[in-house]
């Protein structure tokens, strides 16, 4: 897979950042949903996302 095919789709990857208000806890979620995204997921994986 090339470079610029990895890039495409990390564009396509949506994080979502809750923050709970009973404790102020801050929660973070990246959904890898499609195939595509996950199949770049060990990537993240590797990264520690």
């Amino acid at each position: 897979m090339s470079v610029d095919t990895v890039i495409q789709i990390a564009k396509t990857i949506t994080t979502i950042i809750l923050r709970l208000p009973m404790n102020g806890m801050i929660i973070e979620k990246t959904m890898m949903l499609t195939p595509e995204q996950q199949s770049i997921k060990p990537l993240f994986d590797h990264l520690g996302v």
